[in-house]
């Protein structure tokens, strides 16, 4: 990000941008298995909740402060800015995290991802997962767009829904990972909130019908829930990839868990556009709806959970 501002073509902007999303990707599998060797099965559900609420907290804080920061003292400020953010979080990182007492040796990547790869309930998992994300990222990607463009809300009060809803879902994902644990299960309550977003986003394709201009008061509500139900779900998966992963392969596990979300979420803003601009948003809606309810269907209605992290016990 520091190097941005002094490319001089777009070949190497999009390299160093490459390599700033894949460097940013392995955060997550990382901080997943710190979280997941810290804190014993029955407290993980909220600390991991608390580790994913700083994705959609992290972009509120993104969409409030980066674009008024990049017109009023252009793109290479907010390069600097997000680069010094990275920086001062490694440095907490270093200072402040290390391996609990009695965590498992380390071993090769060879050794960890063999086991990983066929291991048929992660990537049963991966596929749920991924097909979650397809409602999570067509409200999350095209919300703004679909209030604006089809419904005539403004381009402020559409940022607005998306913010209400990127900070509600944080909460969300605080509450699912709660309720997990106190059921002692995740498979459950994922598979309850799958149901529950197909059911939200054939309201919202209903509503899309009835209500056809200056909408906000109408869909706002439903559009704010649609998006907490598409995005709460996260933790709950990313700690069960752990959980059921072979001992000492958690992050391997969370890694595949992961790379199934980022496929997914790389696929649908472009696949929900097509089908937006030929056949309508309550065919997008529709769409997101049956990749929720296809979720639910994958998931087993309870999870086999491998040995659990020796720091963890």
């Amino acid at each position: 990000l520091y190097a941005q501002p002094y490319t001089r073509s777009a070949g190497a902007a999009a390299a160093l941008l490459l390599l700033t999303g894949a460097f940013g990707a392995s955060v997550n599998a990382a901080s997943g298995r710190a979280v997941l060797t810290w804190f014993p099965r029955r407290g993980r559900g909220v600390a991991m909740g608390v580790r994913q609420s700083s994705t959609p907290l992290g972009a509120a804080v993104a969409a409030a402060a980066l674009p008024g920061l990049g017109a009023t003292h252009g793109l290479n400020s907010v390069y600097r800015t997000l680069a010094t953010v990275c920086l001062v979080g490694a440095l907490l990182v270093a200072a402040t995290i290390r391996e609990p007492p009695g965590a498992t040796p380390r071993s090769t990547g060879r050794a960890r991802m063999s086991p990983v790869l066929r291991h048929r309930g992660l990537w049963r998992l991966s596929l749920a997962s991924g097909l979650l994300v397809v409602p999570q990222f067509t409200v999350g990607v095209l919300l703004v767009e679909y209030l604006h463009d089809e419904k005539g809300v403004s381009v402020t009060a559409a940022a607005a829904v998306l913010g209400v809803a990127q900070l509600s879902s944080a909460a969300g994902r605080l509450a699912a990972g709660a309720w997990s644990d106190r059921i002692g299960s995740r498979v459950r309550p994922q598979r309850t909130i799958g149901v529950a977003t197909a059911a939200c986003f054939t309201a919202v394709a209903v509503l899309d019908r009835v209500v056809t201009s200056n909408s906000l008061l109408v869909l706002a509500p439903a559009l704010v829930v649609a998006t907490v139900l598409a995005t709460c779900w996260n933790g709950l998966a990313f700690t069960l990839a752990g959980e059921i992963a072979p001992p000492a392969q958690a992050a391997a596990a969370m890694s595949l868990q992961n790379s199934a979300n980022y496929l997914a979420a790389a696929l649908t803003p472009v696949l929900a556009g097509a089908v937006a601009a030929e056949l309508g948003w309550v065919a997008v809606f529709l769409l997101a709806g049956l990749a929720a309810l296809g979720s639910a269907a994958l998931l087993r209605r309870e999870e086999r959970v491998g040995a659990e992290p020796t720091a963890a016990r």
